[in-house]
């Protein structure tokens, strides 16, 4: 499944090259959002949550015109998935590889960092959106992410359980 990925995204990195042309400066976003995420199927443990809301702090780097690359943190409620446990901080670092300008798509990867240390397993996810220009150097992002994701040991249980997110982050552009 890794090798696909691979391949998606160094098929959109060429796509935006060929199709792009070359800015004369590289632009940068900065932004906060929030992402409702629900549970594709039904998780046994009583103290997982099915659904929620996580926020996040998010990075953009375009280098090209329709080729953006995304780097996000996400705070997961403490109710999320195998990590749900009172009192424990979780963490999503991220990175997405975008292509297109307003309409978009694109393919990421991330992992989990809990109480001080990285999950084991990376999930893999997939993004299409609407990147809204609100006034010059605002921009409004609406998108839909689809994660898949594998749970180790969850109850004595190896669960995949792969996650729909709809999130929304405003950016500005320096």
């Amino acid at each position: 499944m890794r090798k696909r990925f691979a391949l998606v995204g160094l098929a959109c990195m060429l796509a935006a090259g060929i199709g792009g042309r070359a800015q004369a400066e590289v632009k940068h976003r900065f932004g906060a959002g929030a992402r409702y995420w629900m549970a594709v199927s039904k998780v046994k443990p009583d103290n997982v949550d099915q659904e929620g809301v996580s926020w996040l702090l998010t990075y953009q780097l375009q280098p090209v015109s329709m080729l953006r690359i995304e780097a996000d943190v996400e705070m997961m409620p403490e109710s999320f998935g195998a990590f749900a446990a009172p009192g424990q901080d979780v963490y999503a670092p991220q990175v997405y590889l975008l292509v297109g300008m307003g309409l978009y798509a694109g393919v990421g990867a991330g992992t989990y960092y809990v109480d001080g240390e990285f999950w084991d397993k990376p999930f893999y996810g997939l993004r299409a959106g609407l990147d809204l220009m609100i006034v010059p150097h605002l921009y409004l992002d609406i998108n839909g992410n689809y994660r898949f994701e594998k749970w180790n040991e969850l109850n004595g249980q190896d669960i995949s359980e792969d996650t729909v997110f709809l999130g929304a982050a405003l950016r500005i552009e320096i």
